[in-house]
């Protein structure tokens, strides 16, 4: 009896599981199992009809994006001087596009005209990417973060301009966005380096850093060192951020990681810092207190003044043509360039700590970065 009850037992509860479990089952014999089999076929049919089609257009959209990235740039120059929010937008929309291709020299196109643009139209770039992140639902740094495809080995070049663009677009604002955006409407080369102050004082990263210098490219008319040094002093924030700001981008050439030379301006920009510091050192305007003494250690500044010269130097054969007359300043070693600028007997101490430099910072300067042809 007690084998039986536990097999009917067994054989009720199977029943009833498989009733039960049938019962929620799809296409089972019925009278709704046709019309949900026909359902279910052309929803499916639908869905690839529909992902076919919005594969094709995301591929048209990407094709047009690339052609317009690969322009000759008027176009999308034409499109920021617009009046209309919409127009800036659009390049908005193209550079997003290619920002996240699966190809690195899109990429690579796409990070460098982000920066181009953010530097000659800071407020309507930020403004126009604001609303295309709004458009899209989307974080800014989450965005950029997705540009990073897993698996891809990206070279130095790829990050350094990764880097910068993600930075333009980053929803983490500090106090360098704010200068940024006074510099609205300012024509090319028409602002003393005084107007670039709190750009470079607001700098909170590298990236600001290297931001700074291409605002300086863009507005700065090479004047104004000399004043600024007498006014502020070489302990200055904002002259002590321009110049590592200066040797980082001969660093990152020097090393050869970027494909592209330094650009004529930088190479100009570093000439007249180095003469404009020199120059005032032994000026009587200058606080003495900028001046090295026998216990100072160098300030961040006339290291920088000192390994500025150096790329100068051992890349003077290959932008002679830029250099023009300062190619015979820098054909002369440190040491005379110390003995010319600081003749006088009342120099001596400062000449012997500047010329120090040399012997503490040359030999890895020389090492790292030696001379090019």
């Amino acid at each position: 009896m007690g084998e039986l009850f536990e097999d009917d037992t067994t054989t009720v509860l199977t029943y009833f599981s498989t009733w039960s479990t049938n019962y929620t089952m799809s296409n089972l014999p019925g009278p709704g199992r046709l019309i949900g089999n026909l359902h279910s076929r052309a929803g499916s049919a639908l869905e690839k009809r529909l992902g076919r089609r919005a594969r094709q257009e995301a591929n048209e959209e990407y094709k047009g994006a690339v052609a317009m990235l690969q322009s000759s740039g008027w176009e999308i120059d034409a499109m920021f001087l617009s009046v209309d929010p919409k127009e800036h937008e659009k390049v908005c929309r193209v550079l997003l596009i290619c920002a996240k291709s699966g190809d690195v020299n899109i990429q690579l196109k796409a990070f460098q005209t982000i920066v181009h643009y953010f530097v000659k139209y800071t407020s309507k770039v930020q403004s126009a990417f604001k609303s295309e992140f709004k458009r899209l639902n989307e974080i800014s740094d989450v965005t950029t973060f997705s540009w990073k495809h897993a698996g891809t080995d990206y070279s130095i070049n790829w990050r350094y301009w990764y880097k910068q663009a993600s930075r333009c677009l980053s929803s983490q604002q500090c106090l360098f966005f704010e200068a940024a955006a006074e510099f609205d409407g300012t024509r090319s080369f028409s602002l003393e380096l005084s107007h670039f102050e709190m750009l470079l004082v607001g700098c909170c990263s590298t990236s600001d850093m290297l931001l700074a210098v291409r605002f300086l490219d863009w507005h700065w008319n090479r004047s104004g060192i000399r004043e600024y040094v007498r006014r502020k002093g070489l302990h200055d924030p904002a002259l002590i951020n321009l110049a590592r700001a200066l040797v980082v981008h001969w660093e990152i050439y020097s090393s050869q990681a970027i494909d592209s030379a330094p650009i004529q301006a930088q190479v100009h920009e570093s000439l007249i810092f180095v003469k404009g510091v020199l120059e005032c050192t032994t000026d009587e305007k200058t606080d003495p207190s900028d001046r090295l003494s026998e216990h100072s250690a160098p300030s961040v500044v006339w290291v920088a003044i000192f390994e500025l010269y150096h790329f100068l130097r051992v890349h003077s054969a290959r932008f002679e043509e830029w250099y023009g007359e300062d190619y015979i300043f820098l054909s002369r070693t440190w040491r005379a360039i110390c003995e010319e600028y600081f003749p006088n007997p009342a120099h001596v101490e400062l000449r012997q700590k500047v010329l120090c430099l040399q012997d503490i910072y040359g030999p890895a300067m020389r090492r790292r970065h030696p001379p090019r042809r």
